[in-house]
């Protein structure tokens, strides 16, 4: 098995995640979870906190984890290299066909007996695999922050922070710790306040919406990157001797902490019903008649959460208490 990466080195971007149950599942059948638990974080609860006041608190009783993208990123590398699993660097993939041929950029041609595009929202591979795309986009954008949290002050920062605001804009921050040392922020506003959704962020719009957030908001980024919400479906994840997956083929806004989860347990699957199936062709058709409903499903979740809760509309539509993600509020509410 050969990986084609493009990149002149293995290298992940993002700051952190949330690993909850779909990861945790898939990090087991890899026999890696242990690996992933001393590399990883365990917040202590995941708050919800509205113009400033606490809403509801509910402590992590191993319901989930956060690690820094790079940890987890290095040990599924390691992995598979211990599998034996060949990682080509600046090897980039120009193009993929359903014969399970790779086209090289250097015009280099690989025939495989499945070709695996595992690849970003930005991927063209669904064209010359004769797949039909639809990308939907939502209204609200966000700032992806990678921070030092060891001078954030006096108060609890060992927990997940939600935190919404609507007194000066529509405005949210989800504080995540995700290493002794380190925190990420997700910081969330209407597509339209371009003033407030810049690279690196101006902290003076941020503070005062966010005062208990300010010794971290004034802190200088490790890393930072702006994205927006989004969702992409293809007409099929297969077509031939070819299979798509990742946010290529299934992305979905991050509104429920889950899409990272989903995209490493639907690889796992892939790998698990070739791993079984006589052929082929029978483990691809079991596949995707197994996951496609399920993310559908999740697609449908995360989009609404995304809608219902934008930024973009001003005050949210649901009840508060749905601002929790559901894989949150699986520990014991504490108020």
């Amino acid at each position: 098995m050969t990986v084609h990466e493009a990149a002149d080195e293995l290298r992940s971007g993002g700051g952190g995640l949330y690993i909850s149950t779909d990861g945790l599942w898939a990090l087991d059948q890899l026999g890696q979870r242990e690996n992933f638990i001393e590399r990883s974080f365990a917040p202590t609860g995941f708050e919800t906190w509205i113009n400033g006041r606490l809403h509801r608190a509910h402590r992590n009783d191993g319901v989930f984890r956060t690690a820094l993208r790079n940890e987890l990123h290095d040990l599924l590398a390691r992995a598979a290299r211990d599998a034996a699993v060949e990682i080509r660097t600046a090897s980039r993939v120009a193009a993929a066909y359903p014969d399970g041929t790779l086209e090289l950029a250097d015009g280099t041609r690989r025939q495989a007996d499945l070709a695996v595009v595992a690849d970003g929202v930005g991927s063209k591979m669904f064209e010359s695999l004769g797949l039909e795309r639809d990308r939907i986009i939502h209204n609200d954008g966000l700032l992806r922050v990678l921070l030092d949290r060891r001078d954030v002050g006096d108060g609890d920062w060992e927990t997940s922070k939600d935190c919404w605001s609507y007194e000066i804009a529509p405005l949210r921050i989800l504080y995540t710790p995700c290493s002794a040392t380190h925190c990420y922020l997700v910081m969330m506003a209407s597509i339209d306040d371009t003033t407030r959704l810049t690279v690196p962020p101006d902290a003076d719009l941020w503070i005062p919406s966010f005062p208990m957030l300010a010794p971290l908001l004034s802190g200088q980024p490790i890393e930072a990157r702006c994205d927006r919400y989004g969702s992409i479906r293809l007409s099929s994840w297969v077509n031939g001797r070819a299979a798509m997956i990742g946010d290529a083929a299934h992305a979905m806004p991050s509104s429920h902490a889950r899409g990272a989860n989903i995209s490493i347990r639907n690889a796992v699957e892939l790998a698990l019903e070739l791993t079984a199936a006589a052929d082929v062709d029978q483990a691809l058709s079991a596949w995707v008649s197994k996951m496609r409903p399920r993310i559908a499903s999740d697609q449908e979740e995360a989009e609404y959460l995304a809608s219902s809760r934008s930024l973009h509309r001003g005050f949210p539509e649901i009840d508060l208490d749905d601002l929790v993600p559901a894989n949150m509020k699986h520990s014991e509410q504490l108020r």
